[in-house]
């Protein structure tokens, strides 16, 4: 029932934000320099009627970087039309020398944007506000300011938009989520600290702290514009599907974050090496320090 209960959940946020999904149209192929076909669908509306996790959930599959993206049901189709030979630009056999992941391409640096905005009397400041920043700010640069799974990943990545570059750091939101994700801490600390199990005034993942110190975890964003907190395992799991080894996380930065999943009976918490995906079980002690990321939702 609770299983049951969930997925209903997760479609019903599907049904209400339905997008556009790749058409399975393989026309308008051409080939690329390693002689791979690339091909560019026009997409097609989806039916809310017909939403279900294998229409929407996207294929994790490696493809050639810039080509058409399918969710489940799509490329089922293709297969089985084609007699169970995948779509051309869908890589089922990776050739070590030119399929890896490292294909997909992270944003260009950023010119500093979402702080500091002149806002008139009546404008708020919300995180569309400073999103809007960065766009004026980084004018004719989109790849400064959106990550674009389909285009810059090498599968079934999603889209990511930029909200607030300061002193050499971002924060970046995964559109596919919804959640904000902030830079990395300044030091790393316990796993109590970092879950919010320590002392008030040193928790990492609250707006409060941040504003009242000189840490700016969060940039300058206000505990009214957005709720932080730890992510969870799955949370960081979810968003390297999305893409954020390539976006938020720099290749041969090597840094460990916690999560908010602990193992009791092992007296350890989950960790992640957030640039390749690698989970760590550490323990849970005054001498065990992690980096931190937060996770945050927009209230407006």
């Amino acid at each position: 029932m609770f299983k049951q209960l969930v997925s209903l959940l997760i479609l019903s946020g599907f049904v209400a934000s339905c997008e556009f999904l790749e058409a399975t149209n393989n026309s308008g192929n051409r080939s690329d320099d390693n002689g791979r076909v690339t091909n560019q669908p026009p997409a097609t509306a989806c039916d809310p009627s017909d939403v279900t996790l294998e229409s929407v959930l996207l294929v994790q599959m490696l493809r050639n970087p810039g080509t058409a993206q399918y969710s489940h049901n799509a490329i089922k189709e293709v297969i089985q039309k084609n007699d169970g030979v995948f779509p051309d630009n869908i890589i089922k056999v990776p050739d070590p020398a030119i399929d890896y992941e490292e294909l997909a391409t992270p944003p260009v640096p950023a010119k500093d944007c979402g702080y500091n905005i002149d806002l008139d009397e009546d404008e708020e400041l919300t995180i569309d506000a400073r999103k809007d920043d960065c766009v004026e700010k980084n004018k004719g640069d989109e790849k400064a300011i959106r990550w674009n799974g389909k285009s810059n990943g090498s599968s079934g990545e999603g889209m990511w938009e930029l909200v607030i570059k300061r002193s050499g750091k971002s924060l970046w939101q995964d559109m596919s989520t919804g959640l904000l994700w902030s830079p990395p801490s300044t030091n790393p600390v316990t796993w109590s600290l970092a879950s919010g199990n320590g002392a008030s005034e040193d928790i990492i993942c609250d707006g409060e702290n941040d504003i009242t110190s000189e840490r700016l975890n969060f940039l300058g964003m206000t505990p009214e514009e957005v709720v932080w907190r730890l992510p969870t395992r799955n949370d960081f799991l979810q968003a390297d599907i999305n893409g954020s080894r390539f976006v938020i996380a720099e290749k041969d930065d090597n840094t460990v974050f916690w999560t908010a999943n602990y193992i009791k009976d092992e007296t350890q918490a989950w960790a992640i090496q957030l640039n390749k995906g690698v989970l760590k079980a550490l323990p849970d002690t005054a001498s065990t320090l992690m980096n931190v990321r937060c996770v945050g939702v927009a209230l407006k």
